[in-house]
C-alpha cells in the first residue's frame, strides 16, 4: 500500500542579503555571468567544491543561520548514476557503491556553528600538501595511520552491518566531467531522505542528475506503508555549476548565502525547497581555492528608525533613541558601529553629531550631540562592523516636532463675570505649523495658585476659529474661579494660555436670587487677537429691559434688544456688517475673518469696529497684519 506525502516545508522569511566583495563581483561580470541575489539560505549550504587535482580535492559546507545545528543526522555523497538515485537507498539498505563513489555520514554530536565553515577532504595526508596551513576538519578515507583530523562514518557498516565500504576506498575521487555532490538528512526512522543542498557540474549527458520524482521508498520505521517522493526538476531544466573541470589550485565556490532563483517550497528539501532548481551557474564561481574560509559578504543594516519608531516625523524626545536591525550574512555579530547626524544629507560634515566608532553589539545609541530645535529637519546615518568589513551607511530623515502656540482668551473676559452656573469657555484657536488637527484641554481651579482644581476636560475637538467647552460641575454664585487652555497636537502638548479669572455673580449681589434679573452691563470688548492676521474675535455685552426671567409679561425670556456691529476702515467707509439683529440679552462673541461684505480679504491697515445696542453705542480700534 502507498501513501502521498504532503507539501511540507515552509517559505524563508527573512530580508535578501549579501554583498559580496568587489574582486568577486568584478569576476563575474567579466565571466558575463550576472551575481544572482534571492533570499538567504534557511539551511546548511555546499559553499566550496575542488576537483582538482584529485590529492587536492575536497568539499566546504557553511551554516548560514542564526542558530548552531548538530550534524549527527546528516550525510555527504557523490552517489548517483544513471538516475539511479542509489543515495535514498540508504533508507532499505540496498546502496550498492561504484568504487568511485561515497556516502559518508557525519560524526555523531558534531555542531557546526552559525556562520562557521566545515572542509572535508579525501585524505589529510595528502591535502597537506596543498593546503599546508590549513588543518581539514575531516577526512573521507581510513587512517593506515592514526592521525588528529576525525574520519567521517560510513553508514554502510554503522547501519546496514554491510562488510564492502562506502567510503574510503582507495579509487575513490570526484570526476572532473561528470558529478554530483550531496548534502542531505535522514532521521535514521523515515521513509525519505531530505535534501539539503544540491551542486551538480559536468556534461550533462551523463546523466548524474538528482531526480526522484515517482520514486517511493518504506524505511525502518513501524508501519510497512512506502512513502512518495515530491516532484524535483525536471531534468532538462535544472542546471550546472560548469560543464568541465576547474583550473588547477582554484575552486567552485558560492558567490553568497542566497540560493539565487531555487524554488522555496513543495519540493524534497530539509526546508521544503526543491533544491534541484538551483540556478547554479549563476550562483557559483570559479576562483582561487580557500578550503574552511567560505566569506559570505558584509553585514548590511536592515533598517534605521530615530525615536523608536517607523514614522519619524514628529519626534518629540531631544534626546532621541537612534536604533537600527543588524543582519549579517554570515551570522557574525555586530563587533562596532557609528552613528551620525546632521542637518542634510550631502555629509560633507556631521553638523549636528560626529561621535567616534563604538566597540559593541548594541544595535541602538541615545543620541548626545547639539540641541535638536522644534521645528527643524535632521538627517541620520549608521553602519556596523563584523569585525572584518562594514557595511553600507543606513540614512534616514526625522523631524522635530513643533508644539502648538498657546490658545487665545475670548470669553470670559479676564477679571469679568458670568451668571451662568456652569459657563462655556472659549479661546481663539492655537496655531501648529506642521498643520496637524488640534484638540484641547480645558482647567478650572479654586485658586490662582492652580492647587485647587474644580473641573476639566481633555481631548476637546477644535472648532472654527475658536474652541469652546461648558464646565460641568455647578459653580458657587459669588465665587472666583482661575482657569487656562492649551492644545494637543496628538504629539505632545502646546503651552498654556496665561490664567484668566472670572466671576460667577454680579457685582453687589452676594446670594443668586430665585428670580434674577438679566443683567443689563453694556459693554464692548478689545478684539483679541490685536493686531490680527488671520482672524480675530469681538467680545460684547448685550443688556436687557429690565424684566426678569420668567416674570408676568417676559414670556419666560428675556427682553431682546436690535444689534449691530460693524467694521469700518480709517476713511469711516462700511467695511463689513458683522451682527445686524435682535439678541438677548448677555455676553456675545463673534469671529472676524478678515473679509469685507464680498468675502475679499481687506489689507493691512487700521480698522475701527462699532457696537450699537438700541440707543447706547461703543467704538474701538484693531491693527489688521498680512
Amino acid at each position: 500500500m502507498l501513501d502521498y506525502e504532503g507539501e511540507g516545508g515552509r517559505e524563508m522569511n527573512r530580508i535578501g542579503r549579501v554583498e559580496m566583495a568587489c574582486l568577486v563581483l568584478v569576476c563575474c561580470l567579466v565571466s558575463g555571468v550576472a551575481a544572482s541575489r534571492g533570499e538567504p539560505a534557511d539551511h546548511l549550504l555546499i559553499t566550496e567544491i575542488c576537483v582538482t587535482p584529485t590529492p587536492a580535492e575536497f568539499v566546504e559546507i557553511y551554516n548560514p543561520t542564526d542558530s548552531p545545528i548538530d550534524l549527527t543526522d546528516y550525510y555527504l555523497c557523490d552517489a548517483i548514476y544513471s538516475l539511479d538515485q542509489d543515495y535514498i537507498n540508504l533508507v532499505d539498505c540496498t546502496y550498492t557503491p561504484w568504487s568511485s563513489d561515497f556516502l559518508a555520514q557525519f560524526p555523531d554530536g558534531e555542531i557546526i556553528a552559525p556562520g562557521e565553515a566545515l572542509w572535508m577532504c579525501i585524505d589529510a595526508d595528502s591535502a597537506a600538501s596543498y593546503y599546508p596551513e590549513i588543518d581539514p576538519d575531516f577526512e573521507l578515507h581510513p587512517d593506515v595511520v592514526p592521525d588528529e583530523v576525525p574520519n567521517m562514518i560510513d553508514p554502510g557498516i554503522d547501519y546496514c552491518q554491510q562488510i564492502d565500504p562506502w567510503i574510503g576506498t582507495s579509487a575513490y575521487m570526484l570526476s572532473n566531467g561528470a558529478e554530483v555532490m550531496i548534502l542531505y538528512h535522514w532521521d535514521g526512522e523515515g521513509d525519505l531522505i531530505r535534501d539539503v543542498d544540491i551542486a551538480q557540474w559536468g556534461d550533462i549527458s551523463a546523466q548524474i542528475n538528482v531526480y526522484k520524482t515517482g520514486l517511493a521508498k518504506d524505511g525502518p520505521d513501524p508501519d510497512t506503508f512506502s512513502t512518495f517522493y515530491l516532484d524535483d526538476t525536471p531534468v532538462g531544466d535544472q542546471d550546472y555549476i560548469a560543464s568541465s573541470g576547474h583550473s588547477a589550485g582554484e575552486s567552485w565556490q558560492r558567490l553568497g548565502v542566497d540560493e539565487g532563483a531555487e524554488v522555496l517550497s513543495g519540493g524534497n528539501g530539509v526546508t521544503g525547497h526543491d533544491e534541484t532548481s538551483e540556478d547554479l551557474s549563476n550562483t557559483w564561481i570559479e576562483a582561487e581555492s580557500t578550503p574552511g574560509d567560505f566569506y559570505a559578504g558584509a553585514p548590511i543594516l536592515l533598517t534605521l528608525y530615530v525615536g523608536g519608531e517607523e514614522d519619524s516625523s514628529h519626534i518629540t524626545d531631544h534626546t532621541p533613541l537612534i536604533s537600527w536591525a543588524y543582519d549579517d550574512p554570515g551570522s557574525v555579530p555586530q563587533a562596532f558601529y557609528e552613528v551620525e547626524v546632521g542637518t542634510d544629507d550631502e555629509w560633507s560634515v556631521a553638523e549636528m553629531w560626529d561621535p567616534d566608532s563604538v566597540a559593541s553589539p548594541d544595535t541602538f545609541t541615545t543620541y548626545a550631540g547639539a540641541s535638536l530645535e522644534d521645528g527643524e529637519t535632521y538627517y541620520a546615518r549608521a553602519r556596523a562592523s563584523n569585525g572584518t568589513d562594514w557595511s553600507d551607511w543606513a540614512e534616514t530623515m526625522f523631524h522635530m516636532n513643533a508644539v502648538p502656540t498657546a490658545p487665545a482668551l475670548l470669553s470670559p473676559p479676564d477679571g469679568g463675570q458670568t451668571l451662568d452656573l456652569t459657563p462655556t469657555l472659549v479661546v481663539l484657536n492655537a496655531d501648529d505649523v506642521e498643520g496637524d488637527p488640534l484638540t484641547y484641554t480645558f482647567e478650572v481651579y479654586s485658586d490662582s495658585l492652580l492647587s485647587g482644581l474644580v473641573d476639566s476636560a481633555t481631548e476637546i475637538a477644535e472648532g472654527v476659529d475658536s474652541t469652546s467647552w461648558e464646565v460641568t460641575e455647578t459653580l458657587t454664585w459669588g465665587e472666583e474661579y482661575w482657569w487656562r487652555a492649551r492644545a494637543d497636537d496628538g504629539y505632545e502638548p502646546g503651552i498654556w494660555m496665561a490664567t484668566a479669572s472670572f466671576t460667577v455673580g454680579e457685582p453687589g449681589i452676594s446670594e443668586q436670587p430665585e428670580e434674577r434679573e438679566v443683567s443689563t452691563a453694556f459693554f464692548l470688548a478689545q478684539s483679541l487677537p490685536n493686531p490680527m492676521r488671520s482672524n480675530t474675535a469681538i467680545s460684547y455685552g448685550v443688556p436687557g429691559d429690565g424684566r426678569p426671567v420668567g416674570a408676568a409679561g417676559s414670556g419666560g425670556r428675556p427682553g431682546c434688544s436690535h444689534v449691530t456691529l460693524s467694521i469700518y476702515n480709517l476713511a469711516g467707509q462700511l467695511v463689513r456688517r458683522l451682527v445686524d439683529a435682535k439678541e438677548e440679552p448677555g455676553i456675545k462673541r463673534i469671529v472676524w475673518d478678515g473679509r469685507d461684505g464680498q468675502g475679499t480679504m481687506v489689507s493691512s491697515g487700521v480698522y475701527f469696529y462699532r457696537l450699537t445696542v438700541g440707543e447706547q453705542d461703543a467704538t474701538r480700534r484693531l491693527v489688521v497684519l498680512k
